[in-house]
């Protein structure tokens, strides 16, 4: 997720230590196409960063993809992701990936960093899977590292018109941090996809337009803060995507919008995070993934 929350200690200054404080960039999302659509893990385009809310996706079929991203915040906060997925059997997907973050504030000596793997395979409708990361985190000249695992599924009911899906995110801890709390923020995420319909050419049956749906519920079992996400995204000519998204119950956001552009190889994915007044403008999101 995107809130400013997400920068802990480093915009709200000294209050009580809570869960989201450790390690914030596990409570963002890494990929722009899933925060156009609201931080849907169902819903959004399955691309190399789609292990982020449910390692079941990375089962998917499809080409070895390459993926970087970018999140330019406010405050000279910088997020940089590199991630990699393959098919390495019949059924069985992997992904690698790392993701750091710097704030880049001489008064604020604060950075986070992840790294790891996730593995999925598909069991007829039933895709399920697993991924596992080392995490570390400096503020103030205090390191806390650990590690952490998450787990998903997603079932498709209709033939890739109704799919549902649920994960289990951020099982594990870190070291001790002075002044802030080494719990994880365990999540728990439940949802729905919907396809609900394709408008084609009559001639050659090329898709002129491809409309998705999403809604998922998410809570953090730490602090029992819940959250609904909703999402669309139509896809044109297999080209161009808009995408349009709402999160509840957030500090400092609530509409998502974003955009897609699709060519050859390549998938360009832009999202706005539209903070509130006060925080320097808005934040921004880009993507870059590549088909193999």
């Amino acid at each position: 997720m995107l809130p400013l929350a997400t920068l802990g200690l480093v915009f709200f200054g000294p209050r009580e230590a809570r869960a989201q404080d450790v390690l914030p960039i596990l409570t963002t999302g890494i990929d722009a196409a899933g925060a156009g659509v609201g931080d849907l893990g169902i819903g959004a385009r399955q691309s190399a960063f789609s292990y982020f809310w449910n390692p079941a996706t990375v089962a998917a079929d499809g080409p070895t993809e390459l993926g970087i991203a970018h999140h330019i915040w406010v405050g000279g906060t910088r997020t940089y992701g590199l991630a990699g997925r393959a098919r390495v059997a019949p059924g069985i997907g992997a992904a690698v990936f790392l993701v750091a973050r710097d704030v880049g504030d001489e008064d604020n000596d604060t950075s986070s960093l992840f790294s790891g793997g996730a593995i999925a395979a598909s069991f007829g409708v039933l895709r399920a899977g697993a991924s596992a990361r080392f995490v570390t985190q400096r503020i103030a000249g205090s390191r806390a590292r650990g590690g952490s695992v998450d787990l998903g599924i997603i079932v498709d009911l209709t033939d890739q018109g109704v799919m549902v899906g649920a994960s289990l995110l951020h099982i594990g801890q870190l070291s001790e941090l002075a002044a802030v709390s080494n719990d994880l923020p365990l999540t728990l995420r439940t949802g729905v996809a919907v396809f609900p319909f394709q408008v084609i050419a009559v001639d050659d049956g090329f898709p002129l337009l491809d409309l998705t749906v999403g809604v998922e519920l998410e809570r953090n079992l730490n602090t029992d803060l819940n959250r609904f996400h909703v999402g669309v995204s139509g896809v044109v000519l297999e080209t161009i995507v808009a995408r349009l998204g709402y999160i509840s119950n957030d500090e400092l956001r609530g509409p998502t919008l974003g955009l897609g552009l699709s060519y050859d190889a390549f998938n360009f994915d832009y999202a706005v995070v539209a903070f509130d007044d006060g925080f320097g403008g808005p934040g921004h999101m880009l993507s870059l993934t590549y088909k193999l």
